[in-house]
């Protein structure tokens, strides 16, 4: 059973361990997102390098958005970016691609 409001379960999409379920703390009006990448086409491990470096670039805290091809970028980055020890927030299936937010912890 899923919560109220929180996006289908499509199976395309592993969950980090340290992900929130939707919604959980956060109303979607309180995520105020500091950068954003659109990484559609990047193949792997080109996706999480990008992703890892504009994390390095930001401040503990801030809010970064990652757009992602379905499949394995999918999988792979919200799992390395979680164990590299950051907050992913929320992952919401778009067509074909998946959104991550995540928030810089270190």
């Amino acid at each position: 059973m899923r919560a109220r409001g929180a996006p289908p379960d499509t199976g395309l999409f592993l969950t980090p361990r340290n992900a929130r379920p939707y919604n959980h703390t956060m109303d979607r009006a309180e995520i105020r997102i500091d950068a954003e990448l659109n990484l559609r086409g990047v193949h792997c491990p080109y996706n999480y390098v990008r992703t890892k470096l504009k994390l390095e670039e930001m401040a503990v805290g801030e809010i970064l958005a990652v757009t992602v091809d379905a499949g394995e970028p999918a999988r792979n980055v919200p799992r390395s970016v979680a164990d590299d020890g950051h907050r992913v927030i929320e992952m919401t299936p778009l067509d074909s691609a998946l959104r991550i937010i995540v928030e810089k912890r270190k």
